[in-house]
């Protein structure tokens, strides 16, 4: 059996080379109502004790790395927190943190929160939110450091928040990092931040209200130009067809296409030659009235519904298909929801 100094294992001294130092957090034994109960401690006092060994780390991290170990009920304290926010079992929020505990969220600015705002919050939350879950990142874990300006220790989350609005059905899916700053006995939170998803947040709040996102119309420039279009799809007058759109436009077809994977304006002809080499149109037909939807700020779509009749050329047998399609005046995109799209350029304007 071979030992330690066989293995080339050694007690450096206190000057050899070294890359950084493990100090170890003071913590309150879990067997012991304190530190005075242990014979060896006794003489000290616990709180002062860590404040002087917060001042030792921080001489020590001016000239190298520092490594704390803190006990893992530090840890804990926040998993708690965590769990009872969910819960809204505010009597175990209020033994968890400290009498004159405040919080930050992403989206504050100005006065921090009070106890009564984040009990209220997570009141809320629990009751509303269905699916309600805050739980560790992938492989992330708590961290907890201390720090050269403060002799206390921050305890970091790195979790997921999970949940649906059962009002509104918004989805509340986003990351959610804390930080807790302990009291100086390690027993309480003394305030915390969050950072998560503004936005979503945003959304989640906005859905309860009726806003309104600009007109519609039943008639409008835009909708003559798609009939126009549909009037040279029916004529089998492609170069004319090829000719009202844009040069970047984009195809995008539902049934026959993966997601985000468009086509450009010669790969969308090429398909329609191959396609009019084996079919001809006998007619298309508009179907009840197209929308054009008028976005505020964000441009125009007109939506249409269509009954087309093919003929085969060799069979001579014919088919009907109604489709549905999207033609975005924006962003050069169009969508269909059956099988052809296309999209005009917004530049040839109708008088």
């Amino acid at each position: 059996m071979t030992n330690p100094q066989q293995q080339n294992y050694f007690m450096p001294p206190e000057w050899h080379p070294h890359e950084c130092c493990w100090m170890q957090w003071p913590h309150e034994f879990q067997n012991k109502n304190s530190y005075k109960e242990v014979e060896s401690w006794s003489h000290f006092d616990f709180e002062k004790g860590r404040h002087k060994w917060a001042e030792v780390a921080k001489a020590i991290s001016n000239y190298e790395k520092v490594n704390m170990i803190v006990h893992p009920q530090d840890l804990e304290i926040a998993k708690k927190f965590d769990e009872a926010f969910v819960k809204g079992d505010l009597e175990t929020i209020k033994s968890l943190v400290s009498e004159n505990f405040f919080w930050r969220h992403g989206s504050m600015r100005g006065k921090a929160g009070t106890l009564q705002q984040l009990l209220s919050r997570s009141n809320y939350l629990s009751k509303n939110i269905a699916n309600f879950e805050i739980k560790h990142r992938g492989t992330a874990y708590p961290d907890a450091f201390e720090y050269k300006e403060d002799d206390s220790v921050d305890v970091k989350t790195y979790a997921w928040m999970m949940g649906y609005d059962k009002n509104t059905g918004v989805e509340l899916n986003m990351p959610r990092n804390a930080n807790f700053r302990m009291t100086p006995d390690g027993k309480k939170i003394a305030w915390m931040s969050v950072l998560d998803d503004r936005l979503l947040w945003s959304k989640a709040y906005k859905a309860y209200e009726t806003i309104k996102n600009g007109e519609i119309y039943k008639d409008h420039p835009y909708v003559s130009k798609v009939r126009l279009l549909m009037q040279a799809y029916q004529a089998m007058d492609f170069e004319k067809v090829k000719s009202m759109y844009n040069e970047s436009t984009q195809f995008y077809d539902v049934m026959n296409s993966g997601i985000d994977e468009f086509k450009s304006l010669d790969e969308e002809f090429a398909t329609i030659n191959d396609f009019m080499s084996t079919y001809e149109i006998v007619d298309i037909r508009e179907s009840g009235f197209p929308d054009a939807l008028d976005y505020e700020g964000n441009g125009a779509v007109v939506i249409s519904w269509w009954v087309y009749t093919f003929k085969n050329k060799k069979s001579g047998n014919s088919t009907r298909i109604k489709q549905h399609l999207h033609h975005s005046f924006v962003n050069l995109r169009s969508n269909v929801f059956d099988q052809l799209t296309e999209l005009l350029n917004p530049e040839d304007n109708i008088p």
